[in-house]
């Protein structure tokens, strides 16, 4: 929570544990997501469809292929 939002894309994940390493966070204006807000669209790692559905009143996204029901 260094940059003021979560980071989970991998490139964003280094690139801050790089800055931090030496003392230089700075709040991320934006930030890229795998799948959040990104329905319809292909997935970032293997190009599946995006899904999306309305779980508890919250929308929640996911990949059909890497994040399958187990």
């Amino acid at each position: 929570m260094a940059t003021g939002k979560i980071v989970t894309v991998e490139e964003q994940v280094e690139e801050v544990r790089e800055r931090m390493a030496v003392g230089q966070v700075d709040r991320l204006t934006e930030r890229s997501s795998y799948v959040y807000k990104r329905q319809g669209e292909p997935c970032l790692v293997c190009g599946s469809r995006i899904r999306t559905r309305i779980v508890g009143g919250r929308n929640l996204f996911w990949c059909g292929r890497c994040q399958r029901r187990r």
